[in-house]
């Protein structure tokens, strides 16, 4: 059997797969993924391993497999001091007879790599009983330095089991989920619970699969740490093809808002944070400076791990182990026996995402919530803590009610532009959508502004409700315009089509109440025009204007977007009904190509 398994090591390779931050496109690893099985005399990858562990030979093939791809990773230019091997563990090896104990380790040593650069994937392919041997056994994996990740989190039914015993570093979400997670609602929602989940347990996501742009933008908006899959690179034999960064990644424009970056590390809590590798009595003596009251804790490439509290340790001294601790000098117990998760966020993160780590960590009492560790570039650059997130908070809402409409309390202008810009960055479809308040100065010269602010609240109230899913954005522009916007890789434009339609009925049937009865018995209101002419006008009534922003519409700007807006809104105002063009470069064409069963015309419009 040994002679067959040498000629298997002789002819089997590896190729490489990057695995990038999903903001910068830094590489932080690359994926071993076995090849030539073919050549070997096998029909797939799983053959290869079933045949090795039918023949109680599967350790031995693998821990040479392990030895070969490290060696050829690190006698490559891409290997780095702080770069990971994701390295693919068939579970039975750690039941296979012919397991031993540290054997990788050994190797290592002999290599000069530190377990650091070495992440192991379980899978749920072949399941693992989370017995107290598999939990120890790869307990004493992390204990030396080597990282866990959980592969194809999702596709079989022991996922979430493998989170909770194993409590890994890294889940990579399978590609069944990645799959045009743009354009399916039901796959984003499962996938927002599981980065939620795992944010809180202190466990970073790698997004796997990835194909497409839109696919990439959908999952960095999500808030997944890291990224894979074709789109970014293709697995290469030949390391010499790989990059440390790809820069088309580096390139797609981020959403998250410079604001939120600046208020984060403004206020970030630089805290010396102590290795994995320290003793606890090391770190009982950090603790006696009294203005401590946690430490972070990292690995040897300055990766956070978790936190230590001055509670946590309290716990250990007083338990049975404690008078060891306490009384004997070479007590060597590691730190991981007193290590608290805590949630992990990179310092691009946005506020929002920030404080749903922090107040859904599972305590009422803020001073026992773990605090939320910033990285860098994956380093650990400080913490953020309950009173610091608080102070936040509160700069945060300050901004965001500078930038609010007084009367509706909605977005003004500068958070509008921002969101058109957000959205064209991230989707090549959108609606943007602008109301207006038909005979509104005539409503307001005759029954006062007290009366004219009613009106613009009632519209306001219709606007959020009819627009209230997650996918609308609802701003004021000021005095009676409003603004509405969305995705259309989310929701269709008919949907979009019938909710102004449904808004604008909603307003003209609701507004007679702002009217005295003898004015709606009469059926108009005798005013002045802006031209000093006394007419007969109707009842306010609300037009509105969409611009569509299609696949082909290049890459149009927000002013670009607000002139044609502007445009559109002075056409439906003429009509006092509605306007509906879609941007095809480098005209603003008819958007006559969708039929609605409404009794409604489309107005034409056409222009440079």
């Amino acid at each position: 059997m040994k002679e067959t398994i040498n000629k298997m090591l002789d002819s089997l390779t590896h190729a490489y797969q990057p695995i990038v931050n999903i903001h910068t496109g830094k590489s932080i690893g690359f994926e071993a993924l076995l090849r030539n099985f073919l050549e070997s005399g096998f029909e797939n990858i799983d053959a290869v391993f079933n045949y090795a562990y039918a023949n109680d030979s599967l350790f031995t093939l693998d821990i040479n497999l392990r030895k070969k791809a490290i060696q050829k990773i690190k006698n490559s230019d891409i290997f780095q001091n702080d770069t990971l091997l994701f390295y693919n563990l068939d579970n039975r090896t750690l039941t296979s007879k012919d397991y031993e104990f540290g054997k990788t380790i050994e190797f290592l040593d002999e290599l000069n790599i530190s377990p650091s650069n070495i992440c192991f994937e379980v899978s749920e392919k072949h399941y693992l009983e989370c017995s107290e041997y598999l939990i120890n056994l790869l307990n004493n994996y992390k204990k030396q330095g080597f990282s866990i990740s959980i592969d194809d989190f999702g596709v079989k039914f022991s996922g979430l089991e493998y989170v909770y015993n194993f409590e890994p570093d890294y889940v990579k979400i399978d590609r069944f989920f990645i799959s045009d997670i743009n354009k399916n609602h039901k796959k984003r929602l499962f996938v927002e619970h599981i980065i939620s989940l795992c944010s809180k347990l202190g466990i970073k996501t790698i997004a796997e699969g990835i194909e497409t742009l839109e696919e990439l933008k959908e999952c960095k908006e999500m808030g997944f740490n890291f990224a894979q899959g074709y789109f970014i690179e293709k697995p290469q034999i030949d390391l010499s093809s790989l990059k440390s960064v790809y820069e088309h990644i580096n390139e797609i424009k981020s959403t998250r808002s410079q604001t939120d970056t600046d208020l984060i590390l403004q206020n970030l809590k630089s805290i010396e944070p102590i290795n994995i590798n320290e003793s606890i009595i090391n770190c009982l003596y950090r603790f006696k400076d009294a203005s401590v009251n946690l430490l972070p804790v990292v690995d040897n490439k300055m990766r956070p791990i978790g936190v230590i509290t001055e509670k946590d340790l309290k716990n250990y001294a007083y338990s049975p182990y404690g008078k060891d601790l306490l009384t004997n000098k070479t007590y060597n117990k590691p730190l991981s026996a007193v290590i608290t998760k805590a949630p992990i966020v990179c310092a691009t993160s946005k506020i929002e995402d920030i404080i749903e780590s922090f107040v859904q960590t599972g305590s009422v009492n803020t001073k026992e919530i773990p605090p939320v560790l910033v990285v860098q570039n994956e380093k650990y650059i400080g913490c953020l803590d309950a009173a610091t997130i608080i102070n936040i908070v509160h700069k945060y809402n300050l901004v965001r009610v500078s930038n609010q409409n007084p009367l509706t309390k909605l977005p003004g202008n500068n958070p509008i532009k921002d969101y058109i810009q957000e959205v064209i960055n991230k989707s090549n479809q959108a609606a943007f959508i602008y109301f207006d308040i038909d005979k509104f100065k005539v409503y307001n010269d005759t029954f006062g502004f007290r009366q004219g602010d009613r009106i613009i609240l009632f519209l306001s109230d219709i606007l959020q409700k009819t627009f209230s899913q997650k996918h609308y954005f609802v701003g004021h522009i000021g005095g009676d315009d409003f603004f509405v916007g969305c995705d259309l890789s989310k929701i269709s434009f008919e949907e979009v089509f019938e909710k102004c339609i449904k808004a604008q009925d909603d307003f003209k049937y609701g507004s007679k109440v702002f009217y005295p009865k003898e004015i709606i018995d009469q059926g108009y209101i005798k005013a002045k025009d802006r031209d000093g002419i006394v007419k007969n006008f109707g009842f306010v009534s609300v037009s509105f204007a969409i611009l569509h922003i299609a696949k082909q519409s290049g890459n149009p700007d927000e002013e670009k977007i607000s002139k044609l807006l502007a445009l559109l809104k002075k056409q439906a105002k003429s009509l006092s009904a509605f306007s509906i063009a879609t941007l095809l470069e480098p005209n603003i064409n008819l958007f006559d190509f969708y039929e609605f069963k409404k009794s409604h015309d489309f107005s034409i419009k056409q222009a440079k």
